[in-house]
C-alpha cells in the first residue's frame, strides 16, 4: 500500500507530491505525457543500507518511465556501483539500456574513469518524432 509522506511545505499547488512505495508500482501513479524524470539507484544516503533498489524492479520502473515519455522527453538515472548487491543492478539497467531502439532512443553514459566504484550518469532521450525512426 502507499501512503503519502509528510513535508515541512505542502508541494500539491506546485503539482509535486511524494509517495511511499516501491518505484516498480510508478504506474500506478504516472500519467502519459512524462517530459522528465530522475532515478537515483541504490540505497538512501543515511538510511538501512539493506533496502536498496534491485534489478527486476528498477528495470520495470525504468521500462515504466520509459513508456510514458513524449517524443523529446528524458529520463536521468544515477547508478551506483559501489554497495552490495550493485553488481547485478547495474548489469541488468546497462542492458536495458543497450537493447534500446537506436532510432527511437539517444542513450548516454557519463562515467568517472578513473574511479571504479563512483556513480555513473545514464541519460536516455526520446527522439523527437520528426528525427525517429
Amino acid at each position: 500500500a502507499c501512503r503519502r509522506i509528510a513535508t515541512a511545505q505542502p508541494l500539491e499547488p506546485d503539482g509535486l507530491f511524494l509517495i511511499h512505495d516501491s518505484h516498480h508500482h510508478l504506474d500506478r501513479y504516472l500519467a502519459r505525457g512524462v517530459h522528465g524524470a530522475i532515478a537515483n539507484l541504490g540505497y538512501l544516503p543515511g538510511g538501512d543500507k539493506s533496502l536498496i533498489t534491485r534489478p527486476d524492479t528498477t528495470v520495470c520502473a525504468l521500462q515504466q518511465v520509459l513508456e510514458a515519455l513524449v517524443p523529446g522527453g528524458r529520463l536521468a538515472v544515477v547508478v551506483y556501483p559501489g554497495h552490495a548487491g550493485a553488481e547485478e543492478e547495474v548489469a541488468a539497467v546497462e542492458a536495458w539500456a543497450a537493447s534500446l531502439a537506436p532510432a527511437d532512443f539517444d542513450v548516454l553514459r557519463l562515467a568517472v574513469v578513473n574511479r571504479r566504484k563512483a556513480p555513473w550518469l545514464l541519460a536516455v532521450a526520446r527522439r523527437p518524432v520528426e528525427l525517429a525512426g
